[in-house]
């Protein structure tokens, strides 16, 4: 699906972790002549991706840590 988006928005457009996962399991399970994401806009943008995805995962585990103990009283 990266193959859709303008070129001038392919490296926004892979900044999204779904993005890269997505176009990563299409050449991986459905078209295997289908561009990589690291084809499609370099390392350095899958990097951001995973660094998107470790912060987000860091900052639910903050945010669960500080409400598990009062979250039965809030149901």
């Amino acid at each position: 699906m990266a193959t859709l988006v303008p070129e001038q928005y392919r490296e926004a457009y892979m900044l999204n972790p779904l993005a890269t996962l997505m176009t990563e399991m299409r050449a991986t399970i459905v078209d295997p002549s289908a561009p990589h994401p690291w084809d499609i806009a370099g390392p350095g943008v899958i990097a951001v991706s995973l660094a998107i995805v470790f912060a987000a995962l860091v900052l639910g585990y903050w945010v669960f840590s500080r409400a598990a103990p009062r979250i039965a009283e809030e149901l």
